[in-house]
């Protein structure tokens, strides 16, 4: 008996049936993928259209557990069963368990928590077992970080993945509810998922494809239901509940044939008979086989709940008798096609049928859970953790799933999705965005308790400066909850990634900014910006085409392609303005040629060490032949008569510039490493579609040109440059004061108490230069 076989054994109410467990195992990866495709096939043939949106969307624990054992034998993962799972905490609830009918909390950003994908596997063409092994990886970070707080953990990615498995789905991985056709099982440690309390995973694929609209509202209804339903046995008489081969619907949803007033689980409202005719207000854009059921409350939108009263019995939110009283008419067509307009013999039946095959729920309505909470987590690639614009569509659409869950319920459960925090970490004064170079740099961090505190011996910096290795120093406790930071000196022209953590007393660590380590802080030595360009006017930035291009050409603006197909769904900065590759809604990229975007020209021939700064964005990973054209990068000293490349990107995810996978990367470059200084400095930006069927998009923002200067030997108060600190320089020091000049040479002589400008706070320093 292998390991995999060993982990049902561990739990002899649970293990599947032996043929289809032994089938699984005996052919690895080949016997999973062979029957997850006849499965699509089986429901896209004979269900027609109807199925096309939906395909392969629930993942039963045995096709779980085959792809997982088929990514084991392949040798993609490690045994789940062979790892050593983190310690996850139980803490308490910030306000206690949400009672019946109560509210519960507003989601903001903060409570989504990013998770890179450190080896960009949802780029690849990955198999299932790989995609759940990522999602545990997943899981167990958030409950280290948030404790073993979530009933369930959903996930949205801010990408376009090489594939999906439908267009979402849900994966079980436990159930403790008899009588609603599932064994009692948990695959949790099998599956590599630390914790006692997760229940399962829902997978909504690209956050881009998705709104806080009532089609979402069904898909989300559907996927967290599938927790409980729907797994019915047949009635006695062999009535099916589930979707038949007949094509009557999917395994795993209701059948077309039953009238159940309609459901994010696949039921429709039939009305009238002989003609029977399908009702309904369904979602759309595909979807229309999901409904909202108009019996259940109104909805904002006034079309229903998502859930109908059979699946709230299922759910443990109804009681038998409520089922059958809620269900105006639970019919079924016996000789339907389950098509409209349906003409043939109709049979009803109710709870009591139902219990007969499979046994009565328990627990029951009256000791059911019924408030949940779920932990949504945002998948990135590396360097690409999520924007602002990303993080507000899912919080957007989380608020109004909260409200959903409720009302859906008969507000007798509450759905929260947020976070669990002892404390939040906040930073009085802000994160530095600009550092003096060469000197370092303190920033105040305070922490607020909610429902613990922090052990304030744990406080650590984390920085990594350029790119290289994150190093971790010791914050200093001030008391009070208060803590500060020093980010250390660093050479002009350096970027530095910081984050702040803090374990909280009892187990757990809290981050700033929330999603630390895939998210960070950003801050850059300067010590005077020359040339800086938000793109929200218009400098003199000039395009030019291929003649062969056909389509994708530089332009400026605000993004609008949604972020679903390469393209960046925000600009960087938060200007609402940057330059993009064909900046259309829709099938448009570059294609058949290469588009240039070049600057005007600049003259930093008096700065004394610039560096050149922008921020790009790059995607060349899908389509027909994808990762087959590069991203190019050049300067030109001499007003454009010749080019010197600053870099290239691309063309693949192994070459030395591999962000192909887009994400806004920032990037600064010494110029008297390429060029030289002159009054002509250009720079041009080139995206390329020389290959055959690739897709790519590009964007460039937040470009600046900054300067690095000699560092000081010391400040003197001589801003006159005579060699003398005396009257001469008063006047100068004042006018600098009032000016709060950021001149290099002036900082130099005057800023005396190095905050990067000139101010009253340097006032004494210039006092005491002219006393000496």
């Amino acid at each position: 008996m292998n390991s995999y076989e060993n982990r049902y054994e561990s739990d002899t109410r649970a293990r599947p049936a032996p043929d289809r467990l032994s089938q699984f195992v005996r052919f690895g990866r080949r016997a999973a993928l062979l029957s997850a495709v006849s499965v699509c096939f089986l429901e896209a043939t004979t269900a027609g259209a109807q199925t096309d949106a939906f395909d392969c969307g629930y993942q039963s624990r045995e096709d779980r557990a085959a792809a997982i054992q088929a990514a084991v034998e392949a040798g993609e993962i490690s045994d789940p069963l062979q790892r050593e799972l983190p310690v996850v905490f139980e803490r308490p609830a910030t306000e206690g368990p949400a009672p019946r009918g109560g509210g519960v909390p507003t989601v903001i950003s903060a409570d989504i928590f990013p998770y890179e994908d450190s080896a960009s596997v949802l780029v690849t063409d990955f198999s299932n077992g790989q995609l759940f092994d990522l999602m545990a990886e997943a899981s167990n970070a958030l409950m280290v970080a948030h404790g073993d707080n979530f009933d369930f953990i959903g996930f949205f990615v801010n990408f376009v993945p090489d594939h999906q498995i439908g267009s979402a789905f849900y994966a079980s991985l436990e159930n403790d509810v008899s009588g609603i056709g599932l064994s009692i099982f948990n695959d949790r440690a099998a599956s590599g998922v630390a914790g006692n309390n997760l229940e399962g995973w829902v997978m909504m694929w690209n956050q881009a494809s998705w709104a806080a609209d009532d089609t979402t509202m069904l898909v989300l209804g559907q996927e967290l239901e599938h927790r409980f339903a729907m797994f019915l046995d047949p009635l006695l008489d062999g009535r099916a509940m589930q979707g038949t081969p007949a094509g009557c619907g999917r395994s795993a949803h209701w059948n077309w044939q039953i009238d159940g007033q309609g459901s994010g689980m696949e039921i429709r409202e039939w009305i009238g008979s002989n003609p029977a005719v399908l009702g309904g207000d369904c979602a759309p854009g595909g979807f229309f086989f999901i409904c909202f059921n108009s019996d259940i409350g109104d909805s904002p939108t006034g079309l229903g709940g998502v859930f109908s009263y059979s699946d709230l019995y299922l759910m443990g939110n109804v009681s038998p008798a409520e089922m059958d009283a809620g269900n105006s008419e639970l019919r079924f067509m016996e000789t339907s096609g389950c098509s409209s307009n349906y003409n043939g013999a109709i049979s009803t039946f109710d709870s009591s049928d139902i219990i007969a095959s499979n046994g009565v729920r328990a627990p029951d309505s009256t000791t059911a859970q019924q408030d949940f909470r779920t932990g949504w987590i945002m998948l990135h690639l590396p360097g690409s953790p999520p924007t602002a614009g990303e993080l507000n569509n899912v919080v957007d659409i989380l608020n109004r799933w909260s409200e959903t869950w409720q009302w859906s319920t008969l507000n007798r459960g509450t759905m929260n999705n947020t976070l669990q925090l002892s404390f939040s970490i906040v930073l009085p004064n802000g994160a530095p965005e600009t550092l003096v170079p060469n000197l370092s740099t303190t920033i105040d961090v305070q922490t607020i308790n909610l429902s613990g505190q922090p052990d304030t011996s744990s406080g650590l910096l984390h920085v990594s400066v350029d790119g290289g290795p994150t190093t971790a120093t010791a914050l200093s406790f001030l008391g009070g909850g208060a803590f500060e930071a020093t980010l250390p000196a660093v050479d002009c022209g350096s970027n530095v990634d910081f984050y702040i953590s803090i374990e909280a007393d009892g187990g757990g660590t809290v981050y700033e900014p929330t999603g630390a380590p895939s998210l960070t802080h950003i801050a850059s030595a300067v010590q005077s910006t020359s040339i800086e360009d938000d793109f929200e006017t218009d400098l003199g930035w000039t395009v030019s085409n291929d003649p062969t291009l056909t389509d994708g050409a530089w332009d400026r603006g605000t993004p609008i392609g949604g972020g679903d197909r390469g393209d960046p769904s925000t600009d960087f900065d938060g200007s609402d303005q940057c330059f993009l590759t064909d900046n259309v809604d829709g099938n448009s990229d570059v294609d058949g040629g290469s588009t240039t975007l070049t600057s005007p020209a600049f003259d930093i021939a008096s700065l004394e060490d610039p560096r050149v700064s922008y921020v790009r964005w790059y995607s060349n990973t899908f389509g027909g032949s994808p990762q087959a054209d590069i991203f190019e990068v050049e300067v030109s000293d001499n007003d454009g008569a010749s080019w010197v490349n600053l870099e290239t990107v691309g063309p693949t995810n192994g070459a030395p510039n591999p962000q192909v996978n887009g994400g806004w990367f920032v990037k600064t470059f010494r110029i008297l490493d390429v060029v030289g200084l002159s009054n002509t400095f250009r720079i041009r930006f080139t995206a390329s579609d020389l290959g055959s069927g690739s897709v790519v998009e590009a964007g460039v923002d937040a470009f600046k040109i900054l300067d690095c200067s000699a560092p000081c030997a010391g400040h003197d108060g001589d801003l006159s440059g005579d060699g003398n600190t005396n009257g001469v320089d008063i006047q100068l020091f004042v006018d600098a004061a009032i000016a709060e000049s950021t001149d290099s040479t002036v900082l130099c002589s005057g800023d005396f108490d190095d905050s990067g400008a000139m101010g009253f706070g340097d006032v004494a320093g210039m006092v005491s230069a002219l006393l000496n």
